[in-house]
């Protein structure tokens, strides 16, 4: 009977606490995985820094398209024999060889290069965003897995206390409960100083204040954080072998792909694409430019007061020396041999990347799919039967320690199996060049 007293009164005084694990599970108002990469895209320091770039290279191109303009001059010229000569002169330079033409190419080269990496700065920030993101909502779904361990001990000390008070138990069990206590308190706040750090590395990505408060889309809701932001993505399902569609076969499409999509890899075309055109460039400023002059001239004597006025040209070229533009021309040439060993070597790099990162995925996504169906499901229901039997008294404490430390311990690596699957799509995402869409 006094047993039958003591499960009743814990059954009655665990509303609370069953209560308080139910509001930190609630979710309140949230910031998702695609919200935070719009943030992104509107604030991030590092991408508006190659935005106004974007500019500067625009500028340029409106430069490389201005023409020499046109001289007016005036000369006056006395002689000792009292005649004054006065000259009033036009003259204009004509560039010569397709400079100008070479010169709007260079900068229109220049202006898809710029482009190109910041396309290539906007995927490494999606990239970022999302191992960000999945830090702070592994951190945060940790938290509150902590936060309900260290409610479960509290219950589990109540019932030893009172077990104990009616000489059920020996002491040494409550002690053993108030140590497990301690370790999930302290545990709790190791882990809010993890989430302000993730926090802080997520606001700093997100171009707003370190210590901005932040709720994230909960794991238990979205395990796999869907994300779309192209339409010309990569659909998830299709990852996954079945036939016909094996892994040889996936991976060979992936490869493919990637030669087409990656960001790098089209940014070492159009570095090489600007030496080329620096290099007609410098050929083109081998040709010197022909400066002509047409004006008037006007002669006047002083003795007699005549004054004659009649036409005059002249024109003027610059004496380019033997090796006049030499240097830039093997400078360029020198940087579209390096960029063409760059672009084979990333080729054969590509195959490797692409192969690892897929791989590391499919193994990511299976070890997530156990826990998420299996593992946890398990543990979970172990701790709930042992827990129970504990307080009817039907099992000691020690079976009921073990059966919470392996389910915390599975619910900790069920968590670390969503962090690693998250990291595991953004690096295939980056080996492919293209988005997944889960």
């Amino acid at each position: 009977m006094r047993l039958i007293a003591i499960v009743l009164g814990i059954a009655l005084g665990s509303g609370p606490v069953l209560a308080q694990a139910n509001t930190l599970l609630s979710p309140p108002p949230v910031l998702t995985l695609q919200a935070a990469l719009d943030l992104t895209l509107a604030q991030n320091p590092d991408l508006l820094t190659t935005q106004r770039r974007l500019g500067v290279t625009q500028a340029e191109r409106v430069i490389a398209d201005v023409s020499p303009s046109p001289i007016v001059g005036l000369s006056t010229e006395l002689l000792p024999n009292q005649q004054q000569y006065q000259v009033a002169l036009v003259s204009q330079e004509l560039e010569l060889g397709g400079q100008r033409g070479a010169r709007i190419a260079v900068a229109e080269q220049s202006l898809g290069v710029t482009e190109r990496e910041l396309q290539l700065t906007l995927w490494q920030l999606r990239s970022r965003v999302r191992t960000a993101y999945t830090q702070l909502v592994v951190a945060e779904a940790a938290g509150r897995e902590l936060t309900l361990v260290a409610a479960l001990n509290r219950r589990l000390l109540e019932v030893a206390e009172l077990r104990f008070q009616v000489g059920d138990i020996p002491q040494l069990d409550v002690i053993r409960v108030q140590s497990e206590l301690a370790l999930a308190e302290n545990e709790v706040e190791a882990n809010q100083t993890r989430q302000q750090v993730a926090q802080a590395l997520l606001n700093q990505i997100l171009g707003q204040p370190l210590d901005t408060e932040l709720t994230l889309e909960p794991i238990e809701q979205t395990p796999q954080f869907s994300l779309r932001v192209s339409t010309n993505g990569i659909p998830l399902a299709s990852l996954l072998p079945a036939p016909p569609m094996t892994e040889p076969v996936i991976l060979a499409r992936l490869v493919q792909q990637a030669l087409g999509a990656r960001q790098d890899f089209g940014l070492l075309g159009r570095q090489q694409e600007l030496a080329r055109a620096q290099i007609q460039l410098a050929q083109a400023n081998r040709v010197p430019n022909l400066n002509l002059g047409l004006g008037v001239l006007v002669e006047t004597s002083n003795q007699s007061g005549e004054t004659v006025v009649g036409p005059t040209f002249g024109f003027s070229v610059p004496l380019n020396f033997s090796n006049q533009g030499v240097g830039q021309i093997q400078r360029a040439e020198a940087e579209l041999r390096f960029l063409s060993a760059q672009e084979q070597a990333l080729q054969s790099r590509i195959a490797v990347e692409v192969t690892t990162a897929y791989r590391q995925f499919l193994l990511a996504h299976q070890q997530q799919e156990r826990f998420a169906q299996l593992f946890l499901v398990n543990a979970r229901e172990l701790q709930r039967l042992s827990q129970l039997s504990y307080e009817r008294g039907r099992s000691d404490l020690t079976t009921a320690l073990l059966a919470q430390t392996q389910s915390n311990r599975v619910r900790q690596q069920y968590l670390q199996s969503l962090d690693q699957y998250q990291q595991s799509v953004s690096a295939l995402e980056q080996a492919v060049g293209l988005p997944i869409e889960s």
